[in-house]
């Protein structure tokens, strides 16, 4: 009896000390365009240990080609759900970054057997596919935080197990390369209860001045632009970090300097995109920071 009461205190005590061994892999199926998001255990972890609370997954994909659609979650009682996204920032400028959150009903039992692959979640593309997509490398990607965004990106996932971060890395840091890529053409699509409105390629040839103020700013913004294209009433759509469209405006603007404002009071605290909408066109006005 007492060698098994010490076995098993041993047992419990090398479990709980094991060291971070999940990696994260993606694949892509040309047949049904579907991608897939996997992770790889490289230990072994048993109930309780293999309670798992907390994840995310960052993918980044060659810009204006990566709008997702028709997401799958696979482990039982956990949900991948998109959280968050930035197009083109200035340290990667050629890639589009989507950020992954795992929602569980508080500690979901993931299955962790070592050498054994788990399928996370699937997800298809409002196109065909995307030239280059990849998991983002905690180590060597250029957005890594501190970034110029000021956003946490990268991989985790928090297991009881490894006493916290299990993620060690990547089963491969290369793309997937699909040279048939090709841009979405619709600028909606369904994701759950939300809509991810995807931005067309932005051209300023018609904004040859653009200025947002206060910016900061609590509850209204002035925004004054030299316009070069046809007068008529304009969409002005605001974007938050998902790429939703939180608000929008019809504004009629004039050849030339126009000047008009703003309520941004319905707006919760944080980093907005604005985009003026002509001929199918959204260009890019600017950013804005909403703080209360």
């Amino acid at each position: 009896m007492v060698r098994i009461f010490t076995t098993l205190i041993v047992l419990i005590i090398s479990q709980s000390i094991l060291p971070a061994q999940v990696r994260f892999f993606i694949d892509y199926n040309a047949r049904t365009t579907e991608y897939t998001v996997s992770m790889m255990p490289e230990r072994t972890w048993r109930p309780p240990f293999n309670k798992t609370a907390t994840g995310q997954v960052t993918i980044k994909a060659t810009t204006g080609q990566f709008f997702i659609k028709d997401i799958k979650s696979y482990v039982e009682d956990t949900n991948w759900v998109p959280s968050g996204r930035v197009t083109a920032p200035v340290e990667s400028p050629d890639y589009d970054y989507v950020f992954f959150r795992l929602k569980t009903p508080g500690l979901a039992e993931m299955p962790f057997k070592a050498f054994k692959p788990v399928k996370l979640f699937t997800f298809t593309l409002q196109s065909n596919c995307a030239r280059e997509v990849m998991l983002v490398s905690n180590v060597y990607d250029a957005f890594m935080p501190p970034n110029s965004r000021n956003i946490n990106i990268g991989n985790s996932l928090g297991v009881l197990g490894a006493n916290g971060e299990a993620y060690s890395g990547n089963v491969s840091n290369l793309p997937i390369f699909c040279p048939w890529a090709e841009a979405p053409a619709a600028k909606e699509v369904a994701v759950g209860d939300s809509k991810i409105i995807a931005p067309i390629a932005t051209e300023n040839a018609l904004v040859a001045e653009k200025l947002l103020y206060p910016n900061p700013t609590i509850n209204e913004v002035q925004v004054t632009l030299d316009w070069k294209g046809t007068s008529g009433q304009k969409s002005i759509l605001v974007y938050n970090g998902m790429g939703q469209v939180a608000l929008e405006f019809q504004q009629d603007l004039q050849e030339g300097a126009n000047k008009f404002t703003l309520n941004l009071s319905k707006l919760d605290n944080g980093i907005y995109n604005f985009f003026l909408v002509d001929d199918q066109q959204n260009l890019d006005l600017g950013k804005v920071i909403k703080i209360k």
